[in-house]
């Protein structure tokens, strides 16, 4: 199968010049051709909350302070995100456990490094006048990012644990969050999960009924992985650009739960679209789940919880170790520096 990869850093995005020279000056002066760039995949087809760090991070010169440049290439679904990290196409991966796991099943030699946002904070919803709870989804279609992803396999585990077969429900794929919600709204599909802020502005908005947040569903679910090549981990100068990366993202978590109203910003200046209030609440709700990688976001138990619901619910033939798709040793490498988030 093809794979379409579209190409766009963060600051094309924004239509300015800005960051770039507030990240030179934090930098000391040095050019971007001294940058080394560390490109990652985006299953997700457009910048999401979970990536906010990144975003700060890029936006704060916390990324060029440790001699990197930050760039994202959208691709359509996790799997896609996978490939592209595979054929070489990107340094680093954003992926679900669903993905990693799978790839690390069939043999594929990658680990997670990093976790911008460990927790998951997705919400299944329904459209108005369609469905109040769960027992009611036989025979709705609800919309997806793509086959095997986390948007296909959390609402599969939780129909299960709800006693209703996931056969019942048919997935259709449809793409980002905001398309989503829009498909749901539209009437093309009956339901769908999304993220909070998308269950936020449809929940305003009056044109869901928010059916049971995920979090309630399965407490301690992993969310979001950064997967890299173990030959990038083993690469002096690749390794050393993954170590910025590694501390650009827990710094700009620290960031978004210390400011949450500047980090608000940022992520208005990229989601324009978007009301500055919602976004404030939403990152005012994210902080105080505390779903942020502040430390990292790969701590062991998140790992074998999720691998242990996942077997439950039938989602994963091979038990796997937090050993087996976690490498820490760059997020220790970091903490040794900058010790523990205290805030």
């Amino acid at each position: 199968m093809g794979m379409r990869i579209l190409s766009i850093t963060r600051r094309a995005l924004l239509g300015t010049a800005v960051g770039v020279l507030a990240a030179l000056i934090v930098a000391g002066g040095a050019s971007a051709a001294e940058l080394m760039v560390v490109k990652r995949s985006n299953g997700s087809g457009a910048p999401q909350p979970f990536g906010l760090p990144w975003y700060v991070a890029d936006e704060m010169g916390f990324f060029a302070k440790h001699g990197i440049k930050f760039e994202e290439v959208y691709v359509k679904g996790d799997a896609n995100s996978m490939r592209a990290l595979l054929a070489k196409q990107s340094l680093v991966g954003g992926v679900g456990p669903t993905t990693m796991f799978s790839a690390l099943s069939e043999g594929a030699k990658v680990k997670v490094i990093v976790a911008s946002q460990p927790v998951v904070d997705y919400h299944i919803i329904a459209r108005k006048g369609v469905a109040t709870k769960l027992s009611e989804f036989p025979g709705l279609t609800m919309a997806s990012a793509g086959p095997m992803d986390l948007t296909t396999e959390i609402p599969k585990m939780v129909l299960r644990k709800n006693g209703v077969d996931p056969k019942s429900v048919k997935f259709q794929q449809v793409g980002s969050h905001a398309a989503r919600l829009q498909a749901v709204i539209a009437g093309r599909v009956q339901a769908t999960m999304i993220n909070t802020l998308y269950t936020t502005i449809g929940y305003r908005g009056g044109d869901i009924n928010i059916i049971t947040p995920v979090a309630l569903e399965f407490p301690g679910l992993g969310y979001t992985y950064l997967a890299v090549r173990e030959e990038s981990l083993a690469n002096a100068e690749t390794r050393k650009a993954l170590k910025g990366f590694v501390q650009g993202t827990i710094e700009g978590a620290r960031f978004i739960m210390d400011n949450p109203v500047k980090a608000a910003d940022v992520m208005h200046n990229i989601l324009p679209d978007v009301d500055k209030d919602i976004l404030v609440e939403v990152i005012g709700r994210l902080n105080a789940t505390k779903v942020w990688g502040v430390n990292g976001g790969v701590d062991p138990e998140v790992t074998e919880f999720t691998v242990k619901v996942q077997m439950e619910m039938g989602g994963l033939k091979k038990k796997l170790t937090a050993k087996d798709v976690l490498d820490r040793s760059l997020v220790e490498e970091v903490l040794a520096v900058i010790g523990p988030y205290k805030g």
